[in-house]
């Protein structure tokens, strides 16, 4: 390949990758509009300017909660990802995810797995797909969490839903299936590999992080 062709090769790779990443902002928590009202400790939130408008994506835990009028100590915990749409006066919620795990008498986690909050435009047409991670968990042993990513795009839900994966010994492994619901399996493969992409990086269970 001669140098004018490898030019040309690097500003279309270049091309597309501008193209399927629509640039978003992560908001402070000061920077978040105080007019929303959400439930739960503010995890993240990010803003992003697509053809439909200006958005924005709020994500909040509960933390471990004492379950009310429990005499055996049992807890709940419970998260939420808000999308606001901003209007010339105010915000309108689009949509919401909402999970939870409760009662739980062991080692209870609910939380947002880190890093995996983003925003894309994989079919490059002009809407955006937000990703988001998190993971559901109340356990007295070494086994396995749920594991779900959930993607959204426009009014549209897609989640892949599964096992985190435990090293028992050098060779043996519990949990790390996973199944895509039916926007996924009848969605565009590129969505899918993209979904695929972020579960091996968070599938391996890590204690203690």
């Amino acid at each position: 390949m001669n140098l004018k062709c490898l030019f040309f090769s690097i500003l279309f790779i270049s091309g597309i990758s501008s193209v399927a990443q629509i640039n978003g902002r992560i908001l402070s928590k000061s920077e978040v509009p105080k007019n929303i009202k959400v439930m739960g400790n503010l995890k993240s939130a990010i803003t992003w300017k697509e053809k439909n408008g200006e958005f924005l994506v709020i994500l909040t835990e509960s933390g471990n909660v004492e379950v009310q009028k429990s005499e055996e100590g049992l807890m709940k915990a419970e998260l939420r990802a808000y999308c606001f749409q901003k209007n010339p006066q105010s915000y309108t919620q689009k949509w919401m995810v909402y999970d939870f795990e409760e009662p739980c008498p062991f080692d209870l986690e609910v939380s947002f797995l880190k890093n995996t909050l983003q925003i894309t435009d994989l079919d490059q047409n002009g809407i955006a797909e937000i990703w988001l991670g998190y993971k559901l968990s109340c356990r007295s042993d070494v086994s396995p969490s749920e594991l779900k990513i959930i993607m959204y795009e426009g009014q549209k839900k897609y989640a892949m839903r599964g096992k985190t994966k435990v090293n028992l010994s050098e060779t043996e492994t519990l949990g790390g299936e996973y199944k895509f619901d039916n926007a996924f399996i009848n969605g565009q493969s590129i969505y899918r590999n993209f979904a695929k992409n972020i579960w091996s990086k968070n599938v391996n269970e890590t204690w203690g992080e």
